[in-house]
């Protein structure tokens, strides 16, 4: 199923890759992201009213349940979400985001994973 369209896939995302020299001699990995972007985003959607989507999430969410985040970074997406959720699981590959994730989340008054 989606054979070629895989392929296709494959060899666009190759494309994107950065050579093997040109990544020995960054002075920092090119695949990074900033972490003071990050924090002031998530800060600043905890302060502000719920977005259309963090409403229909509400709704949908049982009372003092579960929110599942793939891709946490700092929680902008769930945070939110915090005063009507038990419980945020937030997966990132990044230990030093999901740490300052872990962080925003306890000062929200939110248990997370």
């Amino acid at each position: 199923m989606g054979g070629e369209a895989s392929k296709r896939w494959r060899r666009g995302l190759d494309a994107w890759t950065v050579p093997d020299h040109i990544l020995a001699n960054a002075p920092e990995p090119p695949y990074a992201l900033p972490m003071e972007p990050l924090r002031r985003r998530a800060e600043s959607a905890l302060r502000q009213d719920l977005s259309s989507s963090a409403r229909r999430a509400v709704e949908a969410l049982p009372e003092r349940g579960v929110v599942l985040d793939v891709g946490v970074g700092f929680g902008a997406g769930s945070l939110p979400l915090a005063r009507h959720a038990g419980h945020i699981i937030g997966i990132d590959r990044s230990r030093d985001v999901l740490d300052e994730f872990a962080k925003l989340a306890t000062a929200a008054g939110v248990q997370v994973d």
